[in-house]
């Protein structure tokens, strides 16, 4: 009991004061417009739509954090030039203080083939919004010394700003991926997001603000063989103070022919931490693709400090992601004897 208490007022005081912090998945490989804008259209096929959802602390809180996410891109060809645009959709919700956020942001991309060097560049606007609570906190002046108790009934005597806060966001980036052998190929990307800074603050004489987001990801497709594909993967984020740093992989297996239609299985891992400091977690990953349908599910375990109270429990998460064959028709070289 003592230890949830001290976990408790732990994650109340990371949410109040740790403004460095935003909305992410530990599968941000399965959320490629939550990550970076020039990764819209970043599939073959005509259109995808992609669902996330993530639960934390749901062992240790009543109240589960939520974080869930939608977004449907579709790439399109204008004139010989290839284009891509999509929307997407975030919202998180933290059981402490019922602090929420919101974002709803449309996103375009201009991808060019140059000499074999894929390059594509992309762009995010839109909304954010922020919501908390007050009501649902005690203060001071609450507590009634008869009873020992806080009684929310009474004046609180705090005088805070707005309990929603709705601002306007700008994302940008750029990715690189090429062939380098048949067996090799790197994808680079990075990403600047909250480039305008909105404000933040539920404070009427505080002006803090989002922190411009720095993101950098790196991934390789290797193939072991013509059935198996080895993905190491790294993400590194930066923002105001805080930096994060997600290294790991994950091996692809592709399926026979079989009555059920599954195309691939992969397995794999990852670790977060703070650049080579405060260990967050240990990551578990299983999925498969079935058709034009692909199941990730996720489980990380918590190794940070908190590990005593949380007993290694830490977040579930689940990536949906469906592609839509492509009906563009494809040009084939056949070889003809002339006469």
């Amino acid at each position: 009991m003592v230890r949830n208490w001290i976990f408790t007022i732990s994650l109340t005081l990371f949410i109040l004061v740790a403004k460095s912090q935003d909305i992410h998945f530990t599968q941000y490989y399965f959320s490629p417009l939550n990550t970076n804008p020039a990764y819209t259209g970043s599939f073959d096929g005509d259109f995808r739509i992609v669902g996330n959802h993530r639960s934390q602390w749901g062992a240790v809180v009543s109240d589960q954090f939520i974080t869930s996410g939608i977004s449907y891109d579709q790439n399109l060809s204008v004139y010989n030039h290839e284009l891509a645009f999509g929307v997407h959709f975030v919202h998180d919700q933290s059981s402490i203080g019922f602090l929420n956020q919101n974002k709803l942001q449309l996103a375009g991309s201009y991808k060019k083939n140059i000499r074999g060097h894929q390059l594509s560049g992309g762009i995010q606007f839109g909304l954010l919004h922020k919501g908390l609570d007050f009501d649902k906190f005690t203060y001071p002046d609450q507590f009634n010394m008869g009873t020992g108790y806080f009684d929310q009934s009474t004046n609180n005597g705090e005088s805070f700003g707005p309990e929603n806060i709705y601002r306007f966001d700008f994302n940008a980036g750029l990715s690189w991926s090429k062939e380098v052998t048949e067996k090799i190929k790197p994808i680079v990307g990075i990403s600047l997001l909250h480039i305008n800074t909105p404000k933040e603050s539920f404070l009427e004489n505080e002006t803090n603000s989002f922190p411009l987001r720095t993101l950098f990801d790196f991934k390789v497709n290797y193939h072991l063989s013509h059935k198996n594909t080895l993905i190491p993967t790294l993400l590194f984020m930066h923002q105001n103070k805080a930096q994060e740093l997600v290294w790991g992989g994950m091996v692809r297996h592709q399926v026979g022919k079989n009555k059920y239609k599954l195309h691939d299985i992969f397995a794999g891992f990852s670790s977060r931490n703070g650049f080579g400091r405060n260990y967050d977690a240990v990551n578990l990953l299983v999925g498969g693709k079935l058709q034009e349908f692909q199941l990730g599910i996720s489980y990380d375990i918590n190794v940070s400090e908190l590990s005593s109270a949380s007993h290694f429990r830490g977040a579930f998460e689940l990536s949906l992601i469906y592609i839509s064959k492509s009906t563009k028709s494809k040009i084939y070289n056949v070889p003809c004897d002339r006469l």
